[in-house]
C-alpha cells in the first residue's frame, strides 16, 4: 500500500497544476482561431472555419478537464496527508483547508487588489463588502474583474423605502473555457437592508414600557422602565426620543419611530442576549452590525463599544459628525464570521462611556451579508439622500502581479481557495547590512537586521521563512511576529549566530511554492 510523504503529496499537487497550467497556456488558440476565421477567403472557407472551430473546441475541452486531474489528487491528499475519509472534492478541500491552517501550510496568493467602492453620485447610502474568510485570508475564488452595481428599483418604482433593489453584474463571459477572464455573473435581487431585517429584537427601540409620558418628544427613563428585548445597566442612564430630526429613519411599518438616548455623564450599556430572539447563526455566513449614531452637536469626547459574542470594537465618537446621524459599520474583517465570535451565552451590546454630551442610537441591524462571485456584500440606505433608480457604481478588482497557478486552478475548478501568502522581497546579508540569529532561551527566537524594513518588504505573520547560506540556521520556519528590523519564530528554533555580514539570505512566502 502506498504511503507518500507530505512533501511527495505537495510535489504531486505542484506537478498536477503545472500540467493544467501548461495546457491553459494554449488559450492563445482563442485569439488565433478568431484571427484565422476573420481572414478566410476561398472556395473552402466554410470547411476551413469548421476545422478551426473544431480544433478550438477540443482544446477548450482539454482545459475544462481540470477536475479529472485534480479530483483524485485531492482525495489522495485528504487520505494520505490529512488522514480523513472524505472522497468528494469539496469535502476533501474542507479538510485540506483546515489542515493547512492547523499546520501553517500555504500556497502562493493570487495577489488580488480589491477595488474601492465609489459613492452612487450624490446618494449617501452605503455599499460595503467583505473580502476575507474566517482566518483572515483573502477570498481569492473570484473573477478578478470590474463589477457594476445598479439600482433597479427604488421606493417610487416598486421597492419599499430604504429597501432598494440592485443588480450586481460581472463582465461578459467568454464563449468557452479558453476565455475565463469574465464571470458573466448576474444578480437582480440584491436588496438594501434596514433594521426591519435585523436578527435582533426591537432594533429601532420603538417597543417599550415606561412610566413617564413624552414631553416635547422625549421621555426620561426611570427605574423599572423597560425597552423590549434589551437590558439596561441602569434605566436612569437613558431616555427615548421621538422628535423627527432625532430619529434616524422612518422605517416602513414602524408607526412610532424612536431613538435611544445615552445621557451624558454616566456609562450606559444596553444588552440583548442572542437567545432573546432565538437567533440561529449559519457557520458559513458572515454577520455585519450596522447602527446609526447621533452625537450631540457640542460633543468633544466619548467612546462607543459594540460587542457581538466574544468580540468587540470601539469607536471614538469625536470622529463622527456631531449634530447629525452617522451610519456606522463594524470593520469588515475575519471577526464577522461566527467561528470568531460564537460563545456560550452570546450577547449583542452597545456601551457609551466618557461622553461629555448625550448620544443617540437608532436602527441597530445585525444580520448576514449577501454573496456575489466569492465575496460578501451589504447595502444600507440613507435618510438624507436615498438610492434612486439607475444609480450606478463600478468596483474594479485587479491583480497586483501575475496570477498564481495552484490557487488559480482551485478557483477555476472548484470556486475555492486555500490559505495563501504573497512572496516577500528577499533579504541578503551584504552591502553593510548584517543579520543576527538570536536564541532567546525560553522566549521566541528572533532574527535582527541592522538596516531595512521587513514590513515594507512584505514579511507578514504566518509566512514560511527560508534561511539559506548560514552557518547554523539553514531551514524553514514560520513567522510568528514581524517588526521593521526583527523577525520572530518559535522558541528553540534558532542557534545563536552573527552578526553575519555576507552570503546569508532570507526569503518568505508560501510553504508550497508555485510550480514553474
Amino acid at each position: 500500500m502506498a504511503s507518500p510523504t507530505v512533501a511527495e503529496m505537495d510535489a504531486q499537487l505542484q506537478a498536477a497544476v503545472l500540467l493544467l497550467d501548461n495546457m491553459l497556456a494554449q488559450q492563445t488558440v482563442a485569439t488565433e482561431e478568431d484571427a484565422y476565421v476573420q481572414i478566410l477567403e476561398s472556395d473552402f472557407a466554410a470547411s476551413q472555419a469548421r476545422g478551426a472551430r473544431l480544433f478550438r473546441s477540443r482544446v477548450a475541452g482539454a482545459v475544462s478537464s481540470g477536475a479529472a486531474v485534480l479530483n483524485p489528487l485531492l482525495t489522495a491528499y485528504a487520505h494520505h496527508v490529512v488522514g480523513v475519509p472524505e472522497r468528494s472534492p469539496q469535502a476533501a478541500l474542507d479538510r485540506i483547508y483546515q489542515y493547512f491552517v492547523d499546520n501553517s501550510k500555504s500556497i502562493k496568493s493570487r495577489g488580488v487588489t480589491y477595488g474601492s467602492i465609489a459613492s452612487f453620485g450624490s446618494n449617501k447610502g452605503a455599499l460595503v463588502r467583505l473580502t476575507v474568510d474566517e482566518n483572515g485570508y483573502d477570498l481569492e475564488h473570484e473573477f478578478v474583474e470590474a463589477k457594476v452595481v445598479t439600482c433597479i428599483k427604488d421606493e417610487n418604482t416598486g421597492a419599499e423605502r430604504y429597501r432598494e433593489v440592485f443588480e450586481l453584474r460581472g463582465g461578459n463571459k467568454g464563449v468557452d473555457s479558453l476565455d475565463a477572464t469574465k464571470s458573466g455573473a448576474l444578480r437582480r435581487d440584491f436588496t438594501a437592508k434596514d433594521s426591519s431585517t435585523s436578527l435582533l429584537r426591537n432594533s429601532s427601540f420603538s417597543q417599550y414600557s415606561i412610566a413617564a409620558s413624552f414631553s416635547a418628544g422625549r421621555a426620561v427613563l426611570a427605574a423599572a422602565d423597560t425597552i423590549t428585548g434589551w437590558t439596561m445597566n441602569a434605566e436612569t442612564n437613558f431616555a427615548l426620543d421621538q422628535n423627527t430630526a432625532l430619529v434616524a429613519r422612518d422605517i416602513v411599518g414602524d408607526t412610532t419611530p424612536t431613538s435611544l438616548v445615552f445621557e451624558s455623564g454616566s456609562t450606559g450599556t444596553i444588552t440583548q442576549a442572542f437567545s432573546v430572539n432565538r437567533l440561529k447563526l449559519a457557520a458559513n455566513l458572515p454577520y455585519l452590525a450596522e447602527l446609526w449614531v447621533y452625537p450631540h452637536a457640542s460633543l468633544t469626547t466619548g467612546t462607543m463599544t459594540v460587542t457581538w459574542g466574544s468580540q468587540s470594537e470601539a469607536f471614538t465618537l469625536s470622529t463622527l459628525t456631531a449634530g447629525a446621524w452617522n451610519q456606522v459599520f463594524l470593520t469588515r474583517d475575519k471577526l464577522l464570521w461566527p467561528a470568531n465570535f460564537n460563545v456560550a451565552g452570546a450577547t449583542f451590546a452597545i456601551s457609551i462611556a466618557s461622553h461629555d454630551q448625550e448620544v443617540l442610537v437608532d436602527e441597530v441591524r445585525f444580520g448576514s451579508m449577501e454573496p456575489f462571485d466569492g465575496t460578501w456584500w451589504h447595502a444600507g440606505g440613507s435618510s438624507a439622500a436615498k438610492f434612486l433608480l439607475d444609480d450606478t457604481t463600478t468596483i474594479t478588482d485587479s491583480f497586483t502581479a501575475s496570477d498564481s497557478k495552484i490557487q488559480h486552478w482551485l478557483w477555476r475548478v472548484y470556486a475555492r481557495h486555500l490559505p495563501h501568502y504573497d512572496d516577500a522581497t528577499g533579504i541578503t546579508a551584504a552591502g553593510g547590512r548584517t543579520l543576527t540569529f538570536n536564541d532567546n532561551g525560553g522566549s521566541p527566537d528572533t532574527i535582527t537586521l541592522s538596516t531595512g524594513d521587513c514590513t515594507s518588504d512584505g514579511y507578514v505573520v504566518g509566512q514560511t521563512l527560508t534561511v539559506a547560506s548560514s552557518s547554523s540556521n539553514d531551514g524553514t520556519y514560520v513567522l510568528t511576529a514581524v517588526a521593521a528590523t526583527t523577525l520572530t519564530v518559535a522558541t528553540g528554533s534558532l542557534t545563536a549566530e552573527g552578526p553575519v555580514s555576507a552570503t546569508t539570505t532570507l526569503a518568505a512566502g508560501a510553504s508550497i511554492a508555485d510550480p514553474t
